[in-house]
C-alpha cells in the first residue's frame, strides 16, 4: 500500500475550517411595521444612524447578511481575508487574489459537520491569537474587489471611509463599543427571533413511512425466526429467499427516503416584518441556544461578538422595495375595499370609452357635414314625380355645412353617449373616484412621501457615496457594470416621487467627474477614462454639433467591447428608471441648448449621437406629426393603410381646429433627438460620427422630416427588451431615441394646458389629454422591454443576478405605469379641490390624468402588464381608428360591469379579469 493511500490528504472545508475568537458579521436592514410582524428593534450599542425612518411604515433592524462579499482586514497581522455570502448568511472562504470568483453551492452540513459546530463557524469570521490582537476591520461589499481596490485599502483613512472598525482590546476588557454587542444578544438579530412553524402534514407523511420501515424490519425479524425453526429445501426454500429479499428492498427504499431531509418544519416563504426584502430569508431561531453555547466555549477566556458592517446599498433597495410593496398592499386593502384594483381600472376604462365615443361622434359629425357640403357644392339630383331633378351646385349652402361649431361638436358627442350613460350607475362610479383619490392622496402623503424622503436623503448621504467609491474600480468595467447594476437596484421604482425625481434631476444635469454624482457615475460604468473625456468634451464644446463623437465613441467603444452583449442593456434599464429626469433634461436643452454630461454619457453608451435640430413648420404640421406619433405609438400604425391613416389624420386636425386649437401661423422649436443614421435617407455614406451629427442637424429643419426619421417605429425595439429584431440596435439606443421624440412631440402640446384654465372646455382637455398618452405609450412600451431584459452574467457581482432579477421585473411593469402623467396623485387631489369649489370642468380636466396615471399604476402594480397597456393606450387608439366598437356588444358590457344596471346576478361580471376580458370581445365587434 503506497503512503498517499494509507494517509489520503485532509480535505479542507472553505465554510468551516477556521479557528480562533468567533466574530458573527450583522447587517442593519429595513423592517416594515405596518403589518404587525415582530423584529428586534436597534438596541445600544448598535446605532443604525441617519436618515430615520417613518416608524408607522418602516424601522431598522439587525439581521445576518445578505448575499455579496465580506472583506476583514486584521491589522497586527497585517492579513487580508475575503469571504462570499451565500444565501444562508454562510460565510465561503476563498483567495483575496483571485481574479474571478469560486462558485458557492447552498450549503448542507451533516451530523459530523454539527457535530464540530460546523454551521456555527460558518457564520462567523475568526480573529487568530485575539490575546494580542488589535483593530480588525469588516467590508461588506456587492463587488469582488480587484487589486486596485484593494491596495486603496491599505491606507487606514481610506478604510475609515466605510469599513467597520473594532478594537479587540474592548472584546478582551468586554468594553462596550459602538455597533458591537455578545452573543447573548442574539436576541437583537431577526433572524434569531424567527422560528420555522412545523408542517403538520410533512411530519405525518415522514411518522407513517417510518412506521412501514419499522413494520418491515418487524416482518423481517419474524421471517429469519421462521427459517432458523423451520428449514426449507427445494423450491420451498428458493420461494421463502426471495419473499426475504424483496422484503429488504422495500425496506431499503423507504430507508432511502427516510435519511433525506426531513425536517419536522417547512421553510416560511413569508414573513410580515421582512418577506418583503430581497434578501432571501433564513430563520435560525433553532440554533441561538446553540450558537451562544458554542460561543462562551470557544471564546474563553473572552466573549464571541456580533458585529453590525454599514450595507447603504442594502438599506436603500429595501426602501425603494417596501415603497413599491405599500403601494401593493394600498391597492389590495381588502378590509377597506376588497374591489379597489377592479373599480380603479373599470372607472378609468369608462372615461376613456365615454372620451372615445364622444370623439368618434365629433368625427363623424364632421364627415357627415363634409359630404353635405360636397354634395351642396357640385349639386344632386333628387327624385321626384316626373323623374329626377337636379338641383345645381350652390357655395353659399356648402359653406354653411362646413360651418360647424365647437357646440354643434359638444352636442354630438353627448347625444352619442346618452345611450351608454342610462345602463350604468355614474354617480355611484363618481363618488367612488372622488373618495379613491382622496384616499390615495392621504396615502401619499402619510406613507409614501416620508419613505421617499428618508430614500432620497440616504442616497444623498456619505454613507452612500463612500459605498460606492470605495467598493468598486474605477478603471475595471467587469467592476464598473455591477456599480450601474447595484446602483439601479438601490433606485428601482422611485422616479414617480417627486423628491426622488428632483434628485436625479439634478444628478444628470450634474458633472461627470463628481463621484458623489453616482447616476451620472453609474451611466458611464464608473470608469474615469470615460467619464473624464466627456466632461472635457463638453466643457470644451460651444455647441451639441461641436461635440468630437468620434473620439467619444472609441473610447465608449473600448469599454463597453469589454461586455457581454447583454450587459450592454444595462445602462438602458438604468436609463428607464430615470427617464423623468432625462425627459426634464431635455426639455432644459429645448429651452437653452445647453450641453448636459448625463445626456452625452447616454450617448455613448447608445453608440449613436444626440442631434440638436432646429424645425420650423407650420401649427398644422406640428399638430399632424404629433397625431401621426400617437397612432404609431399606439402599435395600430402598422395595420392602418397609409391613405386612411392620412385621411384619420386630417380628420382628427380638423375636430381640433373646430374645438379651438390654434394650428394657423408657424412654429420654431428645437429638440434634441436620437437619430440612427441607417435610417436617414439621402446621407451621404462613409461620414464620421461627428458629420453625421452635422449633417442632420443642418438638414432636419421640418416636422415632416422628423416624421421621416420614423422614431416612433423603435417602440418594438424597446418593447422586446433583449429579443430586439435589429441587432445593431441597442436597447439604450432604443430607449433614448423614443424618450427623446416622445418629448419632442409633447412639447407640440405646450400651451395647451394653459388654454385649459382659461376655456375651461372638456373637449379641449380632451384634446390635451390625447397629448398626454404620447409619453404614455413611450412609458408602456420601456415597461415592456424592462420586463424582457436578460439579467445577464456578472463576472465580479454573482450576488447581483438574483436580487436583479427579482427587484427588475417588478419594476418593469411599475414603469409603465409612469405613462408620462407622473403627477397623477397631484392632479387627483387638484381634481378634488376643483370639484369642491364648484368648478366642474376644472375637475374634468385634472381628474382624466389622474384617472389615467392612478389606473395604469394599479394595473401594471398588481401585474396586469396586458391591461396595463391597454388602459395607457386606449386614449390614442379609441381616438383616432374608426369604427371599433358594435355598439349593442359594448351596451351589453357597460350593463354587466361593477356599477352596471343589470339585475341579472348570473351574468354580471364577478372579476375584473372578466370586465377586461369581456371588453376585449366588446370592442373588437
Amino acid at each position: 500500500m503506497t503512503a498517499t493511500a494509507a494517509n489520503p490528504p485532509v480535505q479542507s472545508c472553505p465554510f468551516c475550517d477556521r479557528s480562533g475568537l468567533p466574530i458573527m458579521p450583522l447587517r442593519y436592514a429595513v423592517a416594515r411595521t405596518d403589518l404587525g410582524g415582530k423584529a428586534p428593534d436597534i438596541v445600544a450599542p448598535f446605532d443604525a444612524g441617519k436618515p430615520g425612518l417613518p416608524k408607522d411604515s418602516a424601522k431598522y433592524t439587525l439581521r445576518i447578511l445578505r448575499p455579496g462579499y465580506l472583506y476583514v482586514f486584521d491589522e497586527v497581522r497585517g492579513e487580508w481575508g475575503a469571504y462570499i455570502v451565500n444565501r444562508e448568511g454562510l460565510l465561503y472562504h476563498f483567495d483575496i487574489y483571485a481574479k474571478t470568483p469560486p462558485q458557492v453551492p447552498v450549503k448542507t452540513f451533516n451530523e459530523a459537520c454539527v457535530l464540530k459546530a460546523d454551521p456555527y463557524l460558518a457564520r462567523c469570521i475568526t480573529v487568530k491569537d485575539a490575546e494580542h490582537a488589535g483593530r480588525i476591520w469588516l467590508a461588506f461589499s456587492d463587488v469582488m474587489w480587484t487589486e486596485n481596490v484593494l491596495a486603496a485599502h491599505s491606507d487606514a483613512a481610506y478604510r475609515k471611509r466605510h469599513m467597520r472598525c473594532i478594537d479587540m482590546a474592548d472584546v478582551r476588557a468586554r468594553k462596550a463599543a459602538a455597533h458591537m454587542d455578545s452573543f447573548s444578544q442574539l436576541k437583537n438579530v431577526a433572524e434569531f427571533t424567527k422560528v420555522l412553524k412545523p408542517n403538520a402534514s410533512a411530519t405525518q407523511t415522514h411518522d407513517e413511512l417510518a412506521k412501514q420501515a419499522a413494520a418491515l424490519e418487524q416482518q423481517l425479524k419474524q421471517m429469519e425466526q421462521a427459517r432458523a425453526a423451520h428449514p426449507h429445501t427445494g423450491a420451498a426454500a428458493s420461494a421463502a429467499q426471495k419473499q426475504v429479499a424483496q422484503t429488504r428492498a422495500q425496506l431499503a427504499a423507504l430507508k432511502e427516503k427516510l435519511s433525506g431531509n426531513w425536517l419536522p418544519e417547512v421553510t416560511v416563504v413569508s414573513d410580515r416584518a421582512l418577506g418583503y426584502s430581497q434578501q432571501p430569508l433564513n430563520f435560525l431561531g433553532d440554533q441561538a441556544k446553540g450558537l451562544m453555547d458554542w460561543g462562551k466555549q470557544v471564546a474563553k477566556p473572552y466573549e464571541a461578538v456580533m458585529v453590525a458592517v454599514p450595507d447603504p446599498a442594502g438599506v436603500a433597495a429595501e426602501l425603494a422595495l417596501l415603497m413599491r410593496i405599500r403601494m401593493q398592499a394600498f391597492m389590495r386593502d381588502e378590509r377597506n375595499d376588497k374591489d379597489r384594483p377592479r373599480k380603479t381600472a373599470l372607472s378609468s376604462v369608462i372615461e376613456q370609452i365615454r372620451d372615445a365615443i364622444r370623439t368618434q361622434a365629433e368625427q363623424d359629425f364632421i364627415a357627415g357635414r363634409e359630404e353635405s357640403a360636397q354634395q351642396d357644392e357640385v349639386g344632386h339630383a333628387v327624385p321626384g314625380v316626373m323623374g329626377a331633378m337636379f338641383v345645381p351646385g350652390n357655395a353659399t349652402l356648402a359653406a354653411m355645412d362646413r360651418a360647424i361649431t365647437a357646440e354643434d361638436l359638444r352636442n354630438a358627442g353627448n347625444d352619442a353617449w346618452k345611450k351608454y350613460n342610462d345602463l350604468y350607475w355614474e354617480k355611484d362610479r363618481l363618488k367612488w373616484q372622488n373618495a379613491f383619490n382622496t384616499s390615495l392622496q392621504s396615502f401619499d402623503e402619510e406613507v409614501i412621501g416620508p419613505l421617499a424622503i428618508a430614500h432620497r436623503d440616504l442616497l444623498k448621504g456619505d454613507g452612500f457615496y463612500n459605498y460606492f467609491d470605495c467598493n468598486f474600480d474605477s478603471q475595471v468595467v467587469a467592476s464598473g457594470i455591477v456599480y450601474t447594476i447595484v446602483f439601479g437596484q438601490c433606485i428601482a421604482g422611485t422616479q414617480d416621487k417627486s423628491c426622488s425625481t428632483d434628485l436625479y434631476n439634478q444628478w444628470l444635469q450634474g458633472d461627470l467627474t463628481d463621484k458623489r454624482n453616482i447616476l451620472l457615475r453609474a451611466l458611464c460604468l464608473h470608469q474615469d477614462t470615460q467619464a473624464k473625456a466627456i466632461q472635457s468634451a463638453v466643457q470644451s464644446s460651444v455647441s451639441w454639433a461641436e461635440l468630437p463623437w468620434d473620439k467619444l465613441m472609441s473610447i465608449g467603444k473600448a469599454t463597453f467591447d469589454q461586455l457581454l452583449e447583454a450587459q450592454k442593456d444595462e445602462v438602458g434599464r438604468l436609463a428607464s428608471l430615470v427617464a423623468s429626469a432625462i425627459t426634464a433634461t431635455l426639455k432644459k436643452v429645448s429651452e437653452s441648448k445647453q450641453i448636459y454630461a448625463g445626456l452625452v454619457a447616454l450617448g455613448v453608451a447608445a453608440r449613436k449621437p444626440f442631434v440638436l435640430v432646429t424645425v420650423e413648420g407650420g401649427k398644422k404640421a406640428f399638430r399632424a406629426s404629433l397625431i401621426r406619433n400617437m397612432l404609431k405609438l399606439s402599435g395600430k400604425a402598422k395595420s392602418i393603410p397609409q391613405n386612411k391613416m392620412e385621411k384619420a389624420v386630417a380628420d382628427e386636425l380638423r375636430r381640433q381646429e373646430i374645438c379651438g386649437v390654434d394650428t394657423k401661423g408657424s412654429e420654431k422649436k428645437t429638440w434634441l433627438l436620437m437619430i440612427d443614421p441607417d435610417e436617414v435617407a439621402k446621407m451621404p455614406k462613409n461620414l464620421s460620427v461627428d458629420d453625421q451629427a452635422k449633417w442632420l442637424a443642418k438638414t432636419i429643419r421640418t416636422p415632416e422630416q422628423v416624421d421621416a426619421l420614423n422614431l416612433a417605429d423603435y417602440r418594438e425595439s424597446v418593447m422586446r427588451g433583449s429579443e430586439r429584431v435589429k441587432v445593431n440596435i441597442p436597447f439604450t439606443f432604443a430607449v433614448l431615441a423614443l424618450l427623446a421624440n416622445g418629448w419632442a412631440m409633447h412639447s407640440i402640446m405646450q400651451g395647451e394646458q394653459d388654454a385649459l384654465a382659461v376655456h375651461q372646455d372638456e373637449m379641449r382637455r380632451r384634446i390635451y389629454t390625447q397629448g398626454l398618452a404620447i409619453m404614455g405609450a413611450v412609458a408602456d412600451a420601456i415597461e415592456g422591454g424592462l420586463t424582457r431584459l436578460s439579467i445577464a452574467g456578472v463576472r465580479l457581482g454573482q450576488a447581483t443576478l438574483e436580487v436583479g432579477a427579482k427587484i427588475f421585473g417588478a419594476v418593469g411593469r411599475i414603469f409603465g405605469a409612469l405613462a408620462g402623467i407622473l403627477m397623477a396623485v397631484w392632479d387627483g387631489w387638484r381634481a378634488y379641490q376643483e370639484a369642491k369649489a364648484g368648478h366642474g370642468y376644472g375637475t374634468v380636466a385634472y381628474g382624466m390624468s389622474a384617472v389615467l396615471g392612478a389606473t395604469a399604476t394599479v394595473l401594471l402594480l398588481m401585474g396586469w402588464t396586458g391591461w396595463g397597456l391597454l388602459v395607457v393606450g386606449l386614449m390614442v387608439i379609441w381616438a383616432f381608428v374608426a369604427s371599433l366598437f358594435v355598439n349593442n356588444k359594448l351596451q351589453d358590457w357597460l350593463e354587466l360591469t361593477y356599477w352596471g344596471k343589470s339585475t341579472n346576478s348570473h351574468l354580471r361580471y364577478n372579476s375584473s379579469e372578466m370586465e377586461m376580458q369581456q371588453l376585449d370581445v366588446a370592442t373588437k365587434g
